[in-house]
């Protein structure tokens, strides 16, 4: 029985080799990565994270994006 069980289990396994697909490609066209942009970014935080840490985020982003773009 626990022959069996073993070849069951191993015949699974390796029916589940792994290979993987030829990789597709998606170009979208409203894609804008890497592209200098004006919106401003959005920001999301939990309920432990404190306004006065989000206001330093938010004043260390405009910084970075002021003297490195974006």
């Amino acid at each position: 029985m626990k022959i069996f069980y073993l070849l069951t289990v191993l015949t699974i396994f390796s029916s589940c080799s792994g290979a993987v697909d030829e990789e597709v490609e998606v170009i979208d066209p409203n894609d804008n990565w890497g592209q200098i942009t004006t919106q401003s970014p959005s920001y999301y935080t939990t309920s432990d994270v404190s306004t006065a840490h989000l206001d330093l985020v938010k004043e260390y982003y405009s910084l970075g994006a002021t003297n490195w773009g974006n």
